[in-house]
């Protein structure tokens, strides 16, 4: 599959291109192929991307998708109203399923806002199928994800091997389950 966004304000990070203020960016593959002044790629799809900015995709580094629709609630809280109220109420209430629409709905939300990478901290994995789902919905949505599989707060034997929860041997079990690019 090859697809060539052409004439673009190209914004590049690589000093040998440096910025075009008109270019082309050739994607083969889901990689980039080629940045040039002018490509030709006969066969290619051609996205017109006159007038736009053409730049690499942004990394964020910390974010808990599984909260994705709580966006906006609690702006003015402090630190333990947080914690209170997303980990001491909501999260002991959230099923798999929630998890996985809530990581789904975060990570399509960050592609939408330019991040083609994020590493998602999942701190609702109150159970193995909160884990699985929250990695099935990474699996499931485009972009680059790392997922960190965390243990909830107010949880403080949450990372000992004699935890009741079992947060270790689940971590290692979800670092051996199958792969996704």
């Amino acid at each position: 599959m090859r697809t060539l966004v052409r004439g673009g304000t190209v914004i590049s990070v690589d000093p040998e291109i440096a910025d075009l203020p008109r270019g082309d960016v050739l994607i083969e593959d889901g990689r980039i192929g080629a940045v040039a002044e002018r490509i030709d790629a006969p066969g290619a799809e051609v996205l017109d991307a006159a007038g736009t900015l053409v730049l690499p995709g942004l990394v964020d580094t910390h974010r808990h998708t599984w909260q994705a629709v709580f966006r906006g609630i609690g702006a003015d809280w402090t630190f333990a109203q947080y914690r209170d109220a997303m980990h001491g109420t909501v999260r002991p209430r959230y099923r798999p399923e929630d998890v996985h629409v809530g990581t789904l709905l975060g990570r399509i939300e960050a592609l939408h806002s330019g991040v083609t990478t994020l590493l998602d901290w999942c701190h609702c994995t109150d159970t193995i199928e909160h884990g699985d789902a929250a990695l099935d919905a990474l699996r499931e949505a485009p972009g680059r994800s790392v997922f960190c599989y965390g243990a909830g707060i107010g949880t403080p034997d949450a990372w000992t091997t004699t935890s009741s929860r079992c947060w270790p041997t689940r971590a290692v079990r979800c670092r051996s389950a199958p792969t996704w690019s």
